[in-house]
């Protein structure tokens, strides 16, 4: 990102920023069961993401390290399949920082990979960071292919012949030094004929003091269209 800045009170600047520049491995160890990944940040110079696991079945896998919090749909989904460039305010506000926290927990597909879940536990305080108290954060999320199978991607990059429909649900708990929280999630996401669209709502309930009770309510809506397999 390149840009400029003219003052009348402080001097001009000019500055490149690159915004996301990751290095990224993954692969088995000695039994194609043993999995990891790794994931480098350069801005910042810290591991974004890096987990063991243990694939027993298709249906039930065991993972452990720094990854992603099974939550929300766009917290699911790597920044580069997304259809906007950033995520939404409504993920920033309900979601997970960086999407990922020191946990471990279980994942996996099952009835003929119709339905896919992930239920973990979390430090709770955001990426990299150790917990500040007893308790940990709490979270799952189950979705169910209604037709065909949608996939972590938003955009119908495959241009696809028959309709891809599912429907996510994700709940989380968490308690801080700042107070206690318990979030909920549901969303719809389509894709069909080069068409990619997806619906989610959002709901937290904050307890931050003996007498301080909040209730927040968020939505979004995104909409997509696939011109060819290479321009949305």
């Amino acid at each position: 990102l390149l840009s400029a800045t003219a003052s009348e009170s402080d001097a001009d600047t000019t500055d490149i920023r690159v915004r996301r520049s990751r290095f990224k491995f993954s692969g088995h160890a000695y039994d194609p069961r043993f999995l990891y990944m790794l994931e480098f940040e350069f801005d910042g110079g810290r591991i974004f993401s890096t987990y063991v696991q243990y694939a027993h079945s298709p249906g039930l896998n065991f993972r452990i390290g720094q990854y992603r919090v099974a939550f929300n749909s766009e917290g699911a989904t790597s920044n580069s399949t997304l259809q906007f460039v950033d995520r939404s305010l409504a993920h920033v506000f309900f979601g997970i920082r960086n999407e990922r926290e020191p946990g471990f927990g279980l994942l996996g597909k099952t009835f003929n990979n119709r339905l896919e879940y992930s239920a973990g536990v979390y430090t709770g305080d955001g990426l990299g960071q150790r917990n500040d108290n007893a308790d940990v954060r709490l979270a799952a999320r189950v979705l169910y292919n209604l037709m065909g199978q949608h996939g972590k991607k938003y955009g119908d990059y495959n241009i696809s012949q028959t309709p891809q429909l599912a429907l996510g649900l994700g709940g989380m708990r968490n308690n801080t030094v700042d107070g206690k929280t318990f979030s909920g999630t549901a969303d719809l996401s389509l894709k069909y004929l080069g068409v990619g669209a997806q619906a989610s709502y959002f709901f937290q309930n904050s307890d931050v003091g003996a007498t301080d009770f909040d209730s927040d309510h968020g939505i979004t809506a995104i909409l997509g269209y696939m011109v060819s397999p290479k321009v949305e």
